[in-house]
């Protein structure tokens, strides 16, 4: 908990007016969140629904804002530092395998694959690499799931005989 008051000190105390605006939380949420102890089931309640409205407000941004307005802050730089608590921090913790994560994970290299896929032209063995990259994700997310809810078995290797896909029904 120290590291992360000493991470976030400079939110302590303050609104974020002086870094481009007020932020999701005021400066008594954040002291809250980085507070040791037990919170209110209204309170995460609370911080649950300031998430989600601030991901439809994200959103929004994006549709209206116009790629100048977008790029200048939802850019590698600005989501490296979200997408890496998101997925790292729990591997850093030692945290239980989190199927939910998996899932986003997953998201993100489909998504992404598909956007790089539509914006540029390329050749159709590129195609194939990409496909059995999503394969392999859809296979190891399934890794998170006991193993009776599974609905993939593992990616064949790729021979003379076959295409190069595996198995994914």
């Amino acid at each position: 908990m120290e590291k992360r008051i000493v991470k976030y000190k400079n939110l302590l105390g303050a609104s974020l007016d002086g870094l481009g605006g007020g932020g999701i939380f005021t400066s008594s949420t954040r002291n809250a969140l980085l507070r040791q102890g037990e919170k209110s089931s209204d309170f995460w309640y609370d911080r649950r629904s300031n998430i989600e409205n601030a991901l439809i407000d994200m959103r929004l941004f994006i549709e209206t804002a116009g790629d100048k307005n977008v790029n200048a802050v939802i850019n590698e730089e600005k989501l490296r530092p979200v997408v890496e608590t998101l997925l790292w921090y729990p591997v850093v913790e030692r945290s239980a395998p989190d199927p939910n994560k998996a899932e986003v994970a997953r998201l993100c290299i489909r998504a992404g694959f598909n956007y790089l896929k539509e914006m540029k032209k390329i050749p159709l063995s590129s195609e194939r690499t990409i496909e059995e990259a999503v394969d392999l994700s859809d296979y190891l997310v399934e890794l998170f799931k006991p193993q009776t809810e599974r609905r993939y078995s593992p990616p064949k290797r790729r021979t003379s005989k076959n295409s190069g896909y595996g198995d994914a029904t």
